[in-house]
């Protein structure tokens, strides 16, 4: 923009203003106080635009015009001049183009906080957990002691910081609820538009990406790691020392201030978090009373619906003013589930068995305990299966029925493990006997090694 552009601009901003109106007087005086800068040779006068800036030509004929222009190109130099020496921005020659108006480095961040504020927006968590257990990690701590430490405090002091205005922000908008907001629509305005932009979206990076707690633990300790490393600390000493131009003496307390400091932030992140959840349960608290609220004092129609649900639950339906579709569920106790009666069990008297059936059921139950297929009952049918041979084939083993099936996986799991009486060597062919289909291979007895089978 140059300057003559941002003259344009100026003027356009003093027309819309309030005070134009109401201390035009005023505002020509203060303009003639001071004599105002005079613009470099070759840019516009007051009577000539910028495309940009619309249509602003003035015919010679409106003598009412002429002047309101000649009074406000002074004022417009003046509002310039005032911004650029209160140090908000300046201008710079460029051949060719002229002067351009550029924004100093500290004046840019500070408008952009200051829409942020106007516009009720925060800024988003990025990643400040993270980033404090990556600069403590061990390799990327002894690589440079000195600078992981320095921007590891920076970034608490951000996360500290970032949870409390979180916390406050929560607070505000309890106050705002409570106070400002009139109507139910105002309450879920607050609640689904504003909470969600400056809360909730930080809330949950609190919560998932950018978790405290997930992370707090593992810098403790780290931080505990470092205190006792003392070659570390010497060369954090050493480049705090060096940055500040103190001596070395000096850089070791700043090393212990900056560790202490970081663990006193950490220490009291748990408390921050839990009042950040308190707050915003109550929140969501206050806003559902309130609008519970509202909505029993609102006479309209969709304030009544528990009213009118009751009405019709006694069969005592007010005249509405619109029309009501009839619905034959709606009666009686339509909302009412009686509890299903259960008939109660009778104590019964326990039977004796014969004794001459004891034994019969002692065996009956042990063979449903004992386990099917153990190690030992698995070893036992694959001997009965070699019937004293050195192998056999896996097609000789008899699968007719989900129990012979269930044996053979336990006869190829315990075949394959190394710790049987038998090995199983695979083929790499399929077998399909009925419906049921399993690995073709060999199944071989193991030699005997000193009275026992060779693992």
């Amino acid at each position: 923009m140059v300057r003559s552009t941002a003259l344009d601009v100026a003027e356009a901003v003093i027309r819309a203003s309030r005070l134009w109106n109401e201390r035009r007087q005023d505002l020509e005086a203060l303009a003639l106080q001071d004599p105002p800068p005079r613009e470099p040779q070759g840019l516009r006068g007051p009577m000539v635009r910028s495309a940009s800036s619309g249509p602003r030509s003035l015919p010679a004929s409106d003598p009412q015009a002429t002047d309101e222009a000649a009074s406000i190109r002074p004022l417009a130099r003046r509002l310039v001049a005032r911004l650029e020496d209160s140090g908000w921005m300046h201008f710079q020659y460029r051949a060719g183009v002229g002067e351009i108006m550029s924004f100093h480095a500290y004046a840019a961040r500070i408008l952009q906080t200051l829409l942020d504020v106007a516009r009720d927006e925060q800024p988003v968590f990025q990643g400040l957990v993270h980033s404090i257990a990556a600069l403590l990690e061990p390799r990327a701590f002894a690589q440079s002691p000195g600078v992981s430490l320095s921007e590891a405090r920076r970034h608490t002091l951000e996360l500290s910081r970032e949870l409390k205005i979180l916390e406050r922000n929560i607070h505000l908008f309890i106050q705002r609820v409570l106070d400002g907001a009139a109507t139910a629509a105002e309450v879920l305005e607050e609640g689904f538009d504003r909470y969600e932009r400056a809360v909730m979206a930080n809330y949950h990076r609190l919560k998932t990406v950018d978790n405290v707690y997930r992370r707090r633990s593992a810098i403790l300790q780290r931080l505990d790691a470092i205190e006792r490393d003392n070659a570390a600390l010497e060369n954090a000493a050493e480049w705090y020392a060096a940055q500040r131009g103190t001596s070395e003496q000096e850089g070791r307390l700043a090393v212990k201030s900056e560790l202490a400091q970081m663990r006193s932030h950490f220490d009291n992140v748990p408390q921050l978090v839990d009042d950040i959840d308190t707050r915003n349960a109550r929140f969501s608290g206050v806003a559902l009373r309130k609008i519970r609220y509202f909505l029993r004092q609102d006479r309209r129609t969709e304030g009544q619906l528990q009213f009118i649900i009751d009405a019709l639950a006694r069969d005592e339906a007010p005249e509405l003013e619109f029309d009501a579709f009839r619905c034959e569920l709606l009666w009686g106790n339509f909302l009412y589930t009686p509890p299903v009666a259960r008939a109660r069990a009778a104590p019964q008297r326990l039977v004796d068995q014969p004794a001459a059936n004891r034994e019969q059921i002692r065996r009956e139950a042990a063979g449903r305990v004992r386990r099917l297929f153990a190690r030992r009952r698995v070893e036992e049918f694959v001997l009965t299966v070699l019937d004293g041979r050195r192998a056999a084939l896996m097609s000789e083993i008899p699968v007719h029925n989900d129990q012979g099936y269930v044996r053979l996986l336990y006869l190829a799991s315990y075949g394959l493990d190394g710790a049987s009486t038998f090995r199983m060597r695979p083929s790499g062919g399929r077998l399909q006997e009925e419906a049921y289909g399993y690995p073709d291979g060999t199944l071989e007895a193991l030699p005997l090694e000193g009275g026992r089978r060779r693992k």
